[in-house]
């Protein structure tokens, strides 16, 4: 469970009050409240414990306002939207999203968290023009969550039959049946998943390789190979050659939806550093995220092997899944 699905459960958060929630008069009322809740907040400064009671007021204001509203009849409003982007994203571990929309979230989750904490020291210090611009700076941090949360909704609304039917006002749909949905999907659409057979080693040895510098890639057959003449188990010096050579030298590759093969060679000298095959991997397979894949837990079959070789380096044959050919197939049974 991450920092976002802590929150939705701690509030008790369940299906049908997420749809509660998605009626717009409830995220406007929740957000355009954010000055009453500082005052109340703000309130034992004044009138010292009286504003006790104010506190809680507000406490149970956060906690009623979600229930209070029926479910809208349609999901196309931006406050709808944002409301069930949310769900989306929350679910985002069954159901990947786009890679940005991971960035925008936790980018404006810790403006927020940020400002929450000036208010705080502002709090203890009893200033409170300080204190009251670090709230709705935080307020304002989450109305942007709640935009990208928007945006991410009308991307995936055709990516996926229950997110469709929320924006179309359907709220039958829960998002167990979301992940429930993809692995049917994909099971009725691709078949049985054929068993790995390695790849010879002359498959390498056939490829056209592009590539000047450490990082080389040959697309075929739906696979897109990489080449990187490097061996480490860190990220990020897999990661910054790798997204620069797609950025510049191979552009036409674009990260596609759906479930993945990945095979990975990590070819080494006698001399060779040791290197746990796991580390490597996934190394290789956060720098592949955004390039050839959306999310790494696309990734349904992985492969990883040591072989001795003539330099250091590692291969990576990546291949979705629903793209095998026949000949795949039957190599495989």
């Amino acid at each position: 469970m991450d920092a976002f699905q802590g929150a939705a459960r701690l509030i008790g958060m369940s299906d049908a009050i997420w749809a509660r929630h998605a009626h717009p008069l409830s995220v406007w009322s929740r957000m355009l409240a954010a000055p009453l809740i500082f005052i109340c907040l703000w309130s034992p400064v004044w009138i010292g414990w009286y504003g006790v009671g104010l506190i809680g007021m507000a406490i149970l204001w956060m906690w009623l306002n979600p229930r209070l509203t029926p479910p809208p009849k349609t999901g196309r409003s931006w406050a709808s939207k944002g409301v069930i982007g949310e769900r989306i994203f929350i679910n985002r571990k069954a159901v990947p999203v786009p890679v940005g929309y991971k960035r925008a979230a936790l980018l404006t989750s810790a403006l927020s968290a940020l400002f929450m904490l000036g208010f705080i020291l502002a709090y203890i210090r009893l200033d409170v023009l300080a204190a009251a611009l670090a709230w709705h700076g935080s307020a304002v941090a989450k109305y942007w969550f709640v935009d990208r949360m928007a945006l991410l909704a009308e991307t995936m609304k055709d990516r996926h039959p229950v997110y469709a039917a929320w924006l179309a006002g359907d709220w039958s749909a829960t998002l167990d049946e979301a992940g429930e949905t993809a692995n049917r999907h994909r099971k009725n659409e691709q078949g049985p998943m054929p068993r790995f057979t390695s790849l010879p080693p002359e498959y390498w040895d056939q490829l056209d390789w592009t590539g000047r510098g450490k990082v080389q890639a040959s697309a075929i057959d739906g696979s897109l190979n990489v080449r990187v003449d490097a061996l480490t188990s860190q990220t990020r010096k897999f990661k910054e050659p790798i997204a620069a050579f797609f950025r510049t030298e191979f552009k036409r590759v674009r990260p596609k939806y759906g479930p993945f093969e990945v095979i990975i060679e990590i070819e080494r000298t006698e001399n060779s550093p040791v290197h746990d095959v796991d580390n490597v991997a996934k190394a290789i397979l956060d720098a592949l995220t955004g390039v050839v894949f959306h999310d790494d837990s696309q990734v349904q079959r992985l492969h990883v092997e040591k072989v001795l070789g003539e330099r250091a380096r590692v291969k990576v044959r990546a291949r979705p899944i629903g793209e095998l050919t026949h000949k795949d197939q039957a190599d495989a049974a």
